[in-house]
């Protein structure tokens, strides 16, 4: 590691980001909606699991109480229909970086502008 930090050289050419420009790739081409999605799933499956070995080793009587059988399949499912919900029915708030604040429209405070697609 000493070395990369003392050889600017071999520095640049590992880290330095100075030639890419995001705009490259139009922002069609970086949107993944099927990957996501299996992304978004198997994370609520990794945890449920996760928590399902972390009560296993910690206290097995509580984990045969939520887990025995197929009560893990139910826990998936309520995950599921929980991100569902928040999916159709709610908006959820996003972090506005000139109000520092979470808002309904993150938009606020920007200078208006135009897009046509």
């Amino acid at each position: 590691m000493e070395y990369i930090l003392w050889n600017r050289k071999e520095f640049d050419i590992i880290y330095n980001c100075t030639g890419i420009n995001v705009d490259d790739i139009p922002i069609e081409k970086r949107r993944y909606p099927i990957t996501a999605t299996i992304c978004i799933i198997l994370g609520f499956i990794y945890y449920i699991l996760g928590i399902n070995r972390c009560l296993e080793m910690a206290f097995p009587n509580i984990s045969k109480i939520l887990f025995h059988n197929n009560r893990v399949y139910i826990w998936i499912i309520f995950c599921n229909l929980y991100g569902l919900y928040w999916l159709l029915f709610r908006y959820p708030p996003i972090f506005n970086g000139i109000e520092f604040g979470d808002l309904l429209d993150p938009l606020i405070g920007y200078k208006p502008f135009r897009v046509e697609i």
